[in-house]
């Protein structure tokens, strides 16, 4: 019985373990898939000033629509397919050239049945700009310049930027402009100037900015014919620095009384009865005393020969007239062959006004000029030539000339 009882206990538990693996497979459940959920994904950011980047990704989205509104409004809208060849993915710059995108507030939306996604970028309305740093704006005062100037830039494609308006700051120009052609004439100063710009467009933004630049004399021999041409010294006519120390003060009245007192005389001094003659009449004698002394006394701001203080027309004709008598140019008789005009015109402009060597020898390769008076009176007078083309043969004239007004009116010697 012991035997059987063993075979028997050995052989259930063989069944038992056997049969095991067959219950715990009958317990097991299988696993559960997860459900596919839609989305959507873009962005929108402002790139190279005026152009829009866009991209978009859709999951488990066949498609979706993007809607572009501008400042509120529509712009336009457009399908966005989820296809094997992006994977979901979209991508477009949008511009002035392809889309119409120009300065404004645009919403990006996507949207798919529930689902929608917003983005919002803003277009600036730039101020334009213009370089001025290649403009020379540099001029010569006796001329009228033309300066191109370079065309205003604005970063909006929709905005053309052009110079409109310009403005002589300071009135030491008059200014005209044409296109992005600026006229500038000087009036009667040297040195800086600015001229205002103001540019822009309509509908753009607009902007000003200054031009400076300088009225210069260039490498030619040029004289202002405003004021006296030796302003680095007083040994000219009537200036009052009679003992030609470069200072009018009352040194100077002691040496008109030594003069008049014939305490005093210097040959080598060929101009010092000329500094002495203060009121122009031709001779030195108390009333020359008595006007200097008025001036260092301030009981008068100038004396008459002092041509860039005289505030008259009257004042500067009438020392011009005196300045003529004293001079004589006008009863020279030249000698030799072909004497014409120019011969009294060049000598009165060598006395008047004076020259520096390398110019004086130009005057003398045409004739031999008495240069001993070169610049003996220290007035800015000019030369004029008017020529009668239609003519046989065609005549021609030479003038001496003195601006003596603001009205540009001339005091004319022939």
């Amino acid at each position: 019985m012991e035997t059987n009882l063993s075979g028997f206990l050995q052989k259930t538990l063989i069944v038992s373990v056997l049969a095991l693996p067959i219950i715990i497979n009958g317990c097991h459940k299988g696993a559960t898939i997860a459900p596919l959920v839609p989305s959507l994904d873009q962005s929108a950011a402002l790139s190279n000033d005026v152009e829009i980047t866009y991209s978009a990704s859709l999951s488990n989205v066949s498609s979706a629509v993007l809607t572009v509104n501008k400042n509120g409004v529509m712009l336009l809208t457009q399908n966005i397919f989820n296809n094997t060849t992006n994977g979901g993915v979209y991508s477009k710059t949008f511009t002035f050239a392809t889309d119409k995108i120009t300065k404004g507030s645009y919403d990006f939306i996507l949207s798919s049945g529930n689902l929608q996604k917003k983005s919002s970028v803003t277009i600036p309305n730039y101020k334009p700009t213009i370089n001025l740093t290649n403009v020379n704006a540099n001029v010569n005062p006796y001329a009228t310049a033309n300066v191109v100037l370079p065309a205003p830039v604005d970063k909006n494609p929709e905005d053309t930027a052009k110079i409109t308006n310009v403005i002589s700051w300071d009135a030491k120009t008059q200014i005209s402009l044409t296109g992005g052609n600026l006229s500038i004439h000087p009036q009667k100063a040297l040195g800086a100037y600015s001229i205002e710009l103001d540019f822009g467009s309509i509908t753009g933004g607009r902007d000003k900015t200054i031009l400076q630049g300088t009225v210069i004399t260039d490498s030619r021999t040029v004289v202002y014919p405003f004021t006296q041409p030796n302003d680095s010294t007083l040994n000219w006519y009537g200036s009052g620095d009679v003992n030609n120390d470069n200072v009018v003060d009352a040194k100077d009245l002691t040496m008109i009384t030594n003069i008049l007192n014939n305490t005093y005389s210097n040959p080598n001094d060929t101009k010092l009865m000329d500094r002495a003659d203060v009121n122009g009449d031709g001779v030195v004698d108390s009333l020359d005393y008595k006007l200097l002394q008025q001036k260092l006394n301030g009981k008068i701001a100038y004396t008459p020969g002092e041509w860039n203080k005289l505030t008259t027309r009257a004042e500067r004709v009438d020392w011009i007239k005196k300045m003529q008598l004293i001079d004589k140019t006008y009863a020279i008789n030249f000698s030799g062959a072909g004497i014409t005009c120019r011969n009294y015109k060049d000598q009165t402009l060598i006395n008047f006004r004076g020259f520096n060597d390398s110019d004086l020898q130009k005057f003398l390769e045409v004739y031999p000029y008495d240069t001993t008076n070169n610049g003996r009176f220290n007035i800015p007078m000019e030369e004029l030539i008017t020529t009668e083309n239609d003519a046989t043969p065609p005549y021609s004239h030479g003038w001496n000339v003195v601006i003596v007004g603001d009205d540009a009116d001339v005091y004319g010697a022939l």
